[in-house]
């Protein structure tokens, strides 16, 4: 075990689906090892595409899919080992959900802090007339704002998009793609 590196306070949560609201599991200690800035992929949506790798302490009920959340950053884990057999540490592959700060405002709902990945002019193949169209694409994390839908507003930088309606292929339960207009 490394215990003199797991030097911070992780936060895990699990996100029920019968509720989406996310419930804490257990505050452990634990360590991240993050690319350094210079070594990371381009961002092309909410979801990083570089792995995280997260150790914890033992013993935690932690299950894939579960989040870890630590100094206002969002993690989605989505792998977990017992490195030694011991039952003593547990590595979490991660994704970091990374995004904007925005709100979302469900329709005649209370606004709630949020990130959001916005893709202006995405390719959009319409369906009746066959001929593509460029819209924009907005990535919410179901973990911080459930299952978001038509005519709620999201707020970036001072620009609200109006949600119209999920993306094809749009919900994978961690991130939820809307196409939206400001």
């Amino acid at each position: 075990m490394r215990s003199g590196k797991l030097n911070l306070r992780i936060a895990v949560y699990r996100l029920p689906l019968n509720t989406f609201s996310p419930a804490l599991v257990a505050t452990v200690w634990g360590s991240l090892r993050i690319k350094p800035a210079g070594a990371v992929a381009a961002q092309t949506g909410l979801r990083s595409p570089d792995l995280v790798e997260i150790r914890l302490r033992q013993p935690l009920a932690i299950v894939p899919g579960d989040y870890a959340l630590w100094d206002g950053r969002l993690f989605h884990g989505y792998g977990l080992r017992d490195p030694d057999g011991r039952g003593t540490e547990w590595i979490v592959s991660a994704h970091e959900l990374v995004g904007n700060t925005a709100t979302y405002t469900p329709a005649g709902g209370t606004a709630v802090s949020t990130r959001a990945f916005i893709t202006h002019d995405s390719p959009y193949l319409s369906a009746s007339s066959g001929r593509i169209d460029y819209r924009t694409r907005i990535e919410l994390p179901v973990y911080e704002v459930g299952r978001a839908g038509p005519g709620g507003i999201v707020t970036v930088g001072g620009v609200s998009y109006t949600l119209l309606g999920l993306a094809d292929n749009g919900d994978d339960g961690v991130v939820r793609q809307y196409w939206g207009h400001a």
